[in-house]
C-alpha cells in the first residue's frame, strides 16, 4: 500500500513538473528503494537499561605527568605534539648540550690524570704486591686442589658405602643360605672376605678424607695470610691519596655525564600528548611545565552522588558509563568513594573505564548509572527504533547505505529504551526516525 502511494505521488510530481514529462502517458516510475531518506541512527550497546537515576560527570585521564627539565637550559628539539602517542622512555625535548659536552670531555680527561696518578703511586711497590700475589696464587692453587680432592674422595666413599652394604647384605643372605645347608662353606667365606675387604676399603677412605680436611685447613691459614700480605704490601699513603683523587674524578664525570643524560627529556609513562607549552629555542628549568603526558589506556569518570545514595556505592561496583560524545557505553567499576561531601555537589566518586581504542578523552561528559544486582544485561537500543509488523517486532538496521528490516526479540522495555534478546548484535546501528515510512533496502542518509 505504501509502494502505490509513494509511487503515485512521485507519478503525479513527475507529470505537473514542467520538463519532467514529454507528455501525460509518458509517466516515469520510482521505486522506493531508489529513493534517500535523512535519518537519525544509534548504536546498540551491550549494557543496562537506564532504569535508576543518572549522574553527569566528567571524564579523567587516569594518570596525568606535567614533565619538566631538572636542568636550565634552551630547548633545542620538540619532538612531540599534542595528540602524539608516547611509549615510557621515548623522547619528548632535548636541551642544547654542547657545553655539557665540552664538561664532559674535561672530566674525562681529569679521570685519565688519575688514573695515571695511581699508577705512578703503585710502581714503587710493584715487586712487593706481585710477589705477594704469586704466595696467594700458589696458596688458592693448594686450596683448590684440596678441595677438588676432597670432593673426589666423597664421591668415592658413596661407592664404597654402597659396595659396604651390598657386602653386608650377601653375607647376611650367605649365612643364611649356608645355615640351611644350600651354599658351601667356601662360599660363605668367600662372601666374609669381600665384607671384609669393603669394611677396610670404607675405614681407609674416611682416612684419606680426615687427612685431606686437615690439610685443607692447614691450606686456608696460609691462603688468608697470603691476602693479608697482598693487603699490606698494597697499603701505601700516597696510593691512598691517589685513589681519593681518582674517587673524586670519577664521581666529578658521573655528575657531568648524568647532567649530559638529562638534557635529552623522555616521557616517564606511555600515554597521549596532552600539553605542549614551550617552543624551540625558548630557555626553560625546573619550574616551567613544558609537557604534559596522560595515560588514557582507562580512564576515570567523576561523579557527584547526593547523601540519600552514597552508602549504597562500594569500590568495585559494576557500573553503566555513556559517552555521547564518543558514542560508546561501557561497564566500569567504582574505584574510589570519597566520605566528605565538596561544596554542597555530593560526594565524589570515581569510577574507572577501559579506553583500549582511546576514544574517551578528559573532558567529555559522561552519563553514570549505578547497576543493581537484579539488572541484566542485554543489546540496548532506543524504544523509538522498534517497527510492530504483523504482530511482529522488527527494527531497521543501517547495511550499507541501506535500512534493512531485522526481526528481533525484545525483553524489558521503558519509556526511552528496550533491550534485545536476539537479533541484533552490539554496535549495530538502528535507525530511530523516520521509521513508518521506511522500508526494507531503502536507501538512507545518516544526519
Amino acid at each position: 500500500m505504501k509502494n502505490k502511494t509513494l509511487f503515485a505521488a512521485i507519478s503525479l510530481l513527475l507529470v505537473a513538473t514542467p520538463g519532467l514529462t514529454g507528455c501525460s502517458s509518458n509517466v516515469i516510475e520510482v521505486s522506493s528503494q531508489e529513493l534517500s531518506v535523512n535519518v537519525k541512527t544509534a548504536t546498540a550497546y551491550e549494557g543496562f537499561l537506564n532504569n535508576g537515576p543518572i549522574f553527569t560527570g566528567t571524564v579523567q585521564a587516569n594518570e596525568e605527568v606535567t614533565v619538566v627539565p631538572k636542568l636550565s637550559g634552551r630547548i633545542a628539539s620538540i619532538p612531540v605534539e599534542v595528540g602524539m602517542t608516547v611509549k615510557k622512555g621515548d623522547l619528548l625535548f632535548s636541551l642544547e648540550d654542547q657545553d655539557l659536552k665540552n664538561q664532559s670531555l674535561q672530566s674525562e680527561a681529569a679521570l685519565g690524570v688519575a688514573k695515571s696518578g695511581i699508577e705512578a703511586a703503585k710502581s714503587s711497590y710493584k715487586n712487593g704486591v706481585i710477589a705477594a700475589e704469586n704466595g696467594l696464587n700458589q696458596a688458592a692453587s693448594t686450596v683448590s686442589q684440596l678441595k677438588n680432592s676432597l670432593e673426589e674422595i666423597n664421591a668415592s666413599e658413596k661407592k664404597i658405602t654402597k659396595n659396604l652394604a651390598d657386602a653386608q647384605a650377601n653375607l647376611n643372605r650367605t649365612k643364611e643360605l649356608f645355615a640351611a645347608g644350600a651354599v658351601s662353606k667356601s662360599q660363605l667365606e668367600q662372601a666374609e672376605t669381600a665384607f671384609v675387604t669393603a669394611e677396610s676399603a670404607m675405614k681407609s677412605v674416611e682416612v684419606s678424607r680426615k687427612t685431606t680436611q686437615d690439610k685443607l685447613a692447614t691450606a686456608q691459614v696460609a691462603y688468608n695470610n697470603a691476602k693479608t700480605q697482598l693487603q699490606l704490601a698494597k697499603e701505601n699513603p700516597q696510593v691512598t691519596v691517589s685513589e681519593e683523587q681518582l674517587k673524586q674524578a670519577e664521581a666529578a664525570a658521573q655528575i657531568v655525564n648524568h647532567n649530559l643524560g638529562e638534557a635529552s627529556i623522555v616521557s616517564p609513562i606511555a600515554g597521549t600528548i596532552s600539553s605542549v607549552n614551550s617552543a624551540v629555542g625558548e630557555i626553560v628549568g625546573p619550574q616551567t611545565a613544558t609537557v604534559v603526558v596522560s595515560d588514557i589506556s582507562n580512564v576515570r569518570a567523576l561523579v557527584y552522588v547526593p547523601a540519600e545514595k552514597i552508602n549504597t556505592i562500594s569500590v568495585g561496583d559494576a557500573v553503566q558509563v555513556k559517552i555521547a560524545a564518543a558514542d560508546t557505553s561501557s561497564i566500569g567499576k567504582v574505584s574510589n568513594v570519597s566520605p566528605v561531601s565538596v561544596n554542597g555537589k555530593g560526594y565524589p566518586v570515581e569510577i574507572t573505564v577501559g579506553n583500549s581504542e582511546l576514544k574517551l578523552k578528559p573532558g567529555m561528559v559522561s552519563e553514570v548509572m549505578f547497576i543493581d544486582d537484579e539488572q541484566s544485561k542485554g543489546t540496548i537500543i532506543p524504544a523509538k527504533a522498534l517497527v510492530e509488523k504483523d504482530g511482529k517486532i522488527f527494527v531497521y538496521v543501517v547495511e550499507d547505505g541501506h535500512a534493512k528490516l531485522t526481526e528481533v526479540e525484545v525483553g524489558q522495555i521503558t519509556d526511552s529504551q528496550v533491550s534485545v534478546k536476539s537479533g541484533l548484535n552490539a554496535n549495530d546501528k538502528v535507525v530511530t526516525t523516520k521509521v513508518e515510512v521506511l522500508e526494507d533496502g531503502m536507501n538512507i542518509i545518516e544526519d
